[in-house]
């Protein structure tokens, strides 16, 4: 996975050195899915499953378009992606950076679909002593997107690894939404 990332960065980088247009961009995104995490029991007899691939991202970054006559771009974020719990009496959360890189075509009429890859480095949860601290192995995998104009559906697939050996599916559906700063 680790050369797939690479090759896609190579490959991306000669076009993105002579780009016809740069734009910044921020980028917010809602994902669910994955193999359950942990779960939290709350004294009302509840319970709250947190899953692997579970959170709300928020990312910084720029798309670059290579050419001004192809209806292609590139889009790079980086961002910080949590999911917390409803204890009252804990804070209990899992904590990730994900590094992004996407390969996007657009149609006129705004429609576009995307593919690239994603990693996600410093994958933490943080226990509040209810719960062992664990970190996480940096994740590697692929990620796709098809949307219209601001708003995409997309798909992440990466598993997350503890320092016990335990894999985790972190394959995640999701909700993007990139707001373009226009200069």
């Amino acid at each position: 996975m680790r050369l797939l990332v690479l090759a896609v960065l190579l490959a991306v980088a000669v076009p993105v050195a002579s780009a016809q247009s740069f734009t910044p961009l921020v980028e917010g995104a809602l994902e669910l899915g994955g193999d359950d995490l942990f779960a939290v029991y709350f004294t009302n007899g509840s319970s709250q499953e947190i899953k692997a691939g579970q959170g709300g991202t928020l990312a910084v970054g720029a798309e670059v378009w290579p050419s001004a006559t192809l209806p292609i771009a590139v889009r790079g974020t980086v961002g910080f992606k949590f999911v917390g719990t409803a204890a009252d009496n804990a804070n209990i959360y899992f904590t990730r950076i994900p590094v992004e890189l996407v390969a996007r075509y657009e149609h006129a009429s705004g429609v576009h679909a995307g593919v690239g890859a994603t990693a996600h480095l410093f994958n933490r949860l943080h226990g509040d002593d209810f719960l062992d601290d664990r970190t996480f192995d940096a994740a590697f995998g692929p990620t796709v997107e098809v949307g219209w104009k601001w708003v995409a559906l997309t798909y992440t697939s990466l598993s997350y690894t503890d320092e016990q050996g335990n894999t985790f599916d972190a394959a995640a559906p999701g909700l993007s939404f990139v707001y373009r700063i226009r200069r």
